[in-house]
């Protein structure tokens, strides 16, 4: 970006407070981070940078909390977006729902083999 950017930031208060043109290049690196500094400002931005990584929080939860984080989730899925991992059954989000199902049903699989002893 040119100097000349930078000044239409500062002069739209993109920039405010701005102790954070020290994080432009921070927010400029990342694409979340600058979406929001574009549709709103730096403060916004910042705020996408302070958050822990998805994988971070995650990882950090329990297979409980995951598991119900799921349940939640697929029960809140939209018509048209199965539509679209069924027309895309070799694309990323459908690819995902089958590997974790694969890996859910060796558990239930387990689970139900040893209730009967």
């Amino acid at each position: 970006h040119s100097e000349e950017d930078f000044a239409k930031w500062v002069h739209e208060d993109r920039m405010s407070p701005q102790n954070l043109v020290r994080q432009l290049p921070r927010i400029l690196a990342n694409p979340e981070a600058r979406r929001q500094f574009f549709l709103h400002n730096a403060r916004e931005a910042v705020k996408v940078l302070d958050q822990p990584a998805a994988n971070t929080v995650l990882g950090s939860a329990s297979l409980e909390q995951i598991a119900t984080a799921l349940a939640v989730k697929v029960r809140q899925l939209h018509w048209p977006d199965m539509q679209s991992m069924k027309q895309a059954p070799n694309q990323q989000p459908a690819l995902a729902v089958l590997e974790c199902f694969d890996e859910l049903k060796s558990i239930v699989e387990f689970l139900g083999n040893s209730e009967g002893g």
